[in-house]
């Protein structure tokens, strides 16, 4: 026992080593990036504000950008439960934005390096190479460039908590007696994977549901001792999701009414450069001469993913061991996704919902995943060979391997540029205002109405409201439109589905999304109008209090019982 702790106190220490090491930039610096590490840094600050002034999440920004607009429903699609959480830190530092974002980077990383960990040692890793496996997601390439190199955060972060969601899962699957701790872990990790990115939701859930069944099918015996603990899996999983509600609700039923669900999917030829075998088995770091992105890395884990297929070719002490078995299993769904990265005709045939993933390099995360997947399957396969000289040298392939992949991590982390024209040295520099975005801000109102008749107007009737004076979910306000009864635009985003509107006859929208309106009888003169999150939205927030309160009464019921025991 007090050589598990030890063990355990090491592990910690390293899983923290690591978690500087890969976010010392974000850290110890002000860089802005790549644009959209910026554009996630403010829209986390806007939310702090809505948060500090209303006491709750705002769905909407309220912008004053030529593409922005008042109740421009943004955070009701993208990353709801992330911006919140993040903007409620935030808020509760004092508004202090870039602390509450930067921790979060932290705990994603810790949360990624540390799950692995976890589970490594949970499978039988017994000595230092139980980091190895984590070592090759966390200083893979495109684990990096999703940080830096694109700044993609909400990714990110939900990639992040896939590790220790799997982790946590397994060991409340394997143990005999259940604790506190990792059924806190696992939902936590949960709430934030679904709650984060909803592309690496779908993808996310997919991947993980075919390498699940691929193992059962390879192992041909259940990976979970008892129908219960499935039960429990699947209760907390569906209850965490379900915490997400309050923004996946709306989400759900009214994002094919949005202006980006007419638009076509991205073609496989815009990113064919990355898509090759030249980007992705690069040993070293490589960036196609096309890409307009300068630090957009794609390259496998390829160090220790050769070592992993080259350990679990070594004979051992156990030739027909599950260890081969579920090797394969890793190795049959990341080959699959390789093919679908590189060929173009498979591309095709991903199902439309999927393929808004846009970008088939996305894939990736799931390959470092599943190539961490073999690492650990080769770690413990290391343990089982019979010759000393042998697990020896393999041993040391293994170091030599870890050290060229974190020696080309740190050359990722510091060297190359990670700026593009707009981007900004000091990142402090775009917090300037709630409704002027930053200048690395491209957002072109993706989720604005697409879903109402386009109505044409006479030049000049229009109806601008301030952004400036509306705050969260509603506004109440006088307001003076265009007289009579002939229709006008109104720099309104949200259509009918998310946003109410009382006071004004709406009849139809823009070709760019925004609300075409008339007065509901003739005249001129201001009007009183009210402004507000549509009914959908309450329903969702219902279903997260109660998701939530189905958790609580969980905690207590497990409580109880372990009491009596």
């Amino acid at each position: 026992m007090r050589t598990l702790s030890r063990r355990s106190r090491l592990d910690a220490l390293v899983v923290l080593f690591a978690t500087l090491v890969v976010g010392m930039p974000a850290l110890l610096t002000h860089d802005g990036f790549m644009y959209d590490y910026t554009n996630h840094l403010w829209l986390v600050w806007v939310q702090s504000h809505a948060i500090s002034s209303a006491g709750v999440p705002t769905y909407f920004l309220h912008t004053t950008d030529a593409t922005g607009g008042v109740f421009n429903p943004f955070f009701m699609f993208y990353g709801g439960t992330l911006y919140a959480l993040t903007g409620a830190v935030a808020a509760a530092l004092g508004g202090s934005a870039r602390i509450a974002y930067v921790g979060v980077i932290l705990a994603s990383i810790a949360a990624s390096y540390g799950g692995i960990v976890w589970l490594a040692r949970q499978l039988g890793a017994r000595s230092w190479t139980a980091h190895a496996p984590a070592v090759t997601f966390v200083a893979s390439a495109y684990y990096v460039t999703n940080l830096y190199g694109r700044g993609a955060w909400p990714e990110f972060v939900a990639i992040s908590a896939i590790p220790l969601l799997v982790a946590a899962g397994t060991w409340i699957a394997r143990a005999q007696r259940l604790k506190a701790v990792p059924c806190v872990l696992f939902v936590g990790a949960a709430v934030i994977w679904s709650g984060s990115h909803n592309i690496t939701l779908a993808w996310g859930a997919v991947v993980v549901v075919i390498t699940v069944v691929t193992l059962r099918l390879l192992l041909a015996r259940p990976l979970v001792a008892g129908r219960h603990r499935v039960g429990l899996l699947l209760g907390l999983l569906a209850l965490a999701i379900c915490v997400n509600a309050w923004f996946l609700v709306p989400n759900v039923l009214y994002a094919s009414d949005t202006l980006v669900a007419a638009s076509s999917p991205f073609s496989w030829d815009l990113t064919a450069g990355f898509n090759s075998p030249r980007a992705l088995f690069d040993p070293l770091r490589y960036v196609p001469l096309r890409s307009s992105t300068p630090a957009l890395y794609v390259q496998l884990p390829i160090w220790l993913l050769v070592w992993a297929l080259v350990a679990i070719a070594v004979p051992a002490a156990r030739p027909a061991s599950t260890l081969r078995r579920a090797a394969a299993a890793c190795a049959i769904v990341l080959t699959g996704l390789l093919v679908l990265i590189m060929v173009k005709p498979l591309w095709q045939f991903v199902p439309a919902p999927l393929r808004l993933i846009q970008f088939p390099f996305r894939l990736n995360s799931y390959v470092a995943l599943l190539a961490a997947g073999l690492v650990l399957v080769a770690v413990l396969a290391l343990q089982d060979v019979v010759s000393a000289r042998r697990r020896r040298l393999l041993a040391g392939a293994l170091a030599g391997a870890m050290t060229a992949s974190v020696g080309l991590c740190l050359w990722q982390l510091w060297i190359p540029n990670t700026h593009a024209i707009s981007s900004y040295d000091d990142v402090r520099d775009a917090l300037v205002s709630e409704t002027v975005p930053p200048r690395t801000w491209y957002d072109t109102g993706v989720y604005r109405d697409g879903s109402a008749a386009v109505v044409p107007v006479v030049p000049g009737r229009s109806l601008v409201i301030d952004p400036a004076i509306i705050r969260g979910n509603r506004a109440k306000l006088v307001v003076t439109p265009p007289p009579g009864r002939e229709p006008f635009t109104v720099n309104l985003g949200g259509g009918p589905g998310v946003v109410a509107v009382d006071g004004l006859e709406r009849v139809g929208r823009t070709p760019l999304g925004f609300t075409v309106a008339k007065r509901p009888t003739a005249g001129s003169g201001p009007l009183p109008v009210t402004i507000g999150v549509a009914g959908a939205s309450t329903a969702g927030t219902a279903v997260s209090l109660l998701a939530l309160l189905g958790l609580a009464v969980t905690a207590v019921a497990g409580a109880f019982r372990r009491r009596r025991l």
